[in-house]
């Protein structure tokens, strides 16, 4: 009686092969036989089928017509593999067939969603015999070029007038990340007065003057892709130009003045920042008597003289002279011409002359080293006692109104501190003199206004024997031309 050790698996050994051997008798009068047994087992639907199809795939976005084929190997090759879609992650937005057909419902968006998961079971047999396997299948969505480009970058920026070097950056996300975008500048509005590269940086061929133009306004066009595959958006941008108080004086304000000749039509009310080098205003005289000439009275001496001189019949009868006004030479200082400075202007005609004292104001402007006031101690004196009373110390700006700030640019002790605002000289924490091994200590205070600076050297030495509290010595220093020192910046 022939049997198996164990049962027979098909997917391990689908046949097995004996020999056996019959014996009759014993020793040398035994007779035997040998016959080959062949044992074929039987494929039974034992073992769930094996997915053979690719667990992903791509798909472009808007690609209709996508569709993928799920193959599954039954245990029996006689048997069908039916194949269902679970509901589960983004099954709803597929549909599937018995036969394994995975199509979209819709057309994918990878804006919208760029990649789906869905979970297929391929089974075979039924009932109690139904094999059954799973297979989580991955769909990317590829993005193309189907939306423009979206600007990221301001639509407005602002600049000073006479700012040479404005630039603004166009920025642009592409629908596909990493394409390159490309930036070109519309001839409407006023593109015509900037220049635009194509990786969209602005800027303007001449700087800007708020007088001529306040606002500039240009389409500025991103593209990706080529051809019928093109994207492109556009972006209006404003420019507002911010205005500056300039060295050059542009408005004029409308006097009508009275006299025997003609009349000043328009007389400027001028103000000018000293050590401007530039003026230009046009003065304008008209009569009804014939030409008009405007000239200067002979006895004056400054730097205002005139340039280019026009003259013609207006509409309404009158002969119009515009004369424009310049700085010849020179510059004007607000501390040597006390703030104002007077042109005296002569309108003629054949009837007579007009005269004019022409004002034009001085703005002082920060240009000289800040001065410490007279009673400003050069040296302190401290009585038998050693004890030191704050001192303050004072400076006064060229410019009323503007900030001072202290230092101590000297004191190698270290026995001293300043305010930086206040200027008051006090003793450091825990400071203490010893005129046992010097008989003085030298430090210098610096006064600061933007760059411009002055040093006072001060000298602390005790009394003379017997002398008690302390007293005061004072002197003017000059600003310093250059610092040694390296400038402490104030904190403000």
């Amino acid at each position: 009686l022939l049997t198996l050790k164990s049962p027979p698996d098909f997917e391990s050994k689908s046949s097995y092969q004996v020999i056996v051997t019959a014996t009759t008798g014993t020793g040398d009068a035994a007779q035997s036989a040998s016959q080959t047994f062949a044992v074929s087992v039987i494929d039974i639907n034992d073992q769930p089928p094996v997915f053979v199809s690719s667990a992903q795939a791509s798909v472009a976005e808007n690609d209709s017509s996508f569709s993928h084929q799920f193959v599954a190997v039954p245990d029996l090759s006689s048997d069908i593999v039916s194949f269902t879609l679970s509901d589960s992650q983004d099954g709803a937005y597929f549909s599937l067939t018995s036969a394994g057909q995975l199509t979209l419902k819709s057309a994918p968006d990878f804006e919208s969603k760029s990649s789906y998961q869905v979970v297929v079971t391929a089974t075979t047999g039924t009932g109690d015999a139904a094999q059954s396997a799973s297979q989580t299948f991955t769909l990317n969505v590829t993005n193309i070029y189907d939306n423009p480009p979206v600007f990221t970058s301001a639509a407005t920026g602002t600049v000073a007038e006479n700012d040479s070097d404005y630039s603004h950056q166009f920025v642009a996300t592409p629908d596909v990340a990493g394409d390159t975008v490309r930036y070109s500048l519309s001839d409407k509005f006023d593109g015509a007065d900037f220049s635009l590269t194509s990786a969209g940086l602005l800027t303007l061929k001449s700087p800007p003057d708020f007088e001529s133009q306040s606002s500039y306004q240009v389409i500025v066009r991103a593209t990706t892709g080529e051809g019928d595959a093109a994207q492109s958006a556009t972006q209006t941008f404003t420019l507002n130009v911010t205005d500056v108080e300039e060295n050059t004086v542009k408005n004029a304000l409308n006097i009508q003045l009275n006299g025997e000749g003609p009349e000043f039509k328009e007389i400027p009310s001028l103000t000018i920042e000293e050590n401007a080098t530039s003026l230009y205003q046009t003065l304008i005289a008209h009569s009804k008597a014939g030409t008009v000439t405007i000239s200067i009275a002979d006895d004056y001496d400054g730097p205002v003289g005139f340039g280019a001189s026009t003259t013609y019949l207006t509409g309404d009868d009158y002969f119009q002279t515009n004369r424009k006004l310049v700085l010849k030479g020179g510059a004007f200082d607000h501390e040597t011409d006390g703030g104002s400075h007077f042109v005296p202007l002569i309108a003629t005609d054949k009837n007579g002359s007009t005269k004019y004292n022409l004002e034009i104001r001085i703005t002082d402007v920060n240009d000289e080293a800040p001065v410490f006031v007279a009673d400003t101690p050069t040296i302190i004196a401290l009585g038998g006692d050693g004890v030191f009373d704050a001192v303050r110390f004072t400076a006064n700006a060229d410019v009323e109104g503007d900030s001072v700030f202290y230092r101590l640019a000297e004191d190698d002790d270290g026995l001293f501190t300043i305010g930086e605002t206040t200027g008051l000289l006090q003793l450091a924490s825990n400071a203490v003199f010893d005129f046992q091994d010097t008989d003085r200590y030298d430090i210098a205070i610096e006064a600061r206004v933007g760059a411009l600076k002055t040093l006072q050297q001060v000298t602390i030495r005790q009394s003379e024997e017997g002398v008690s509290g302390v007293s005061l010595e004072y002197s003017q220093l000059s600003p310093l031309a250059e610092d040694p020192l390296m400038p402490i910046a104030p904190e403000m």
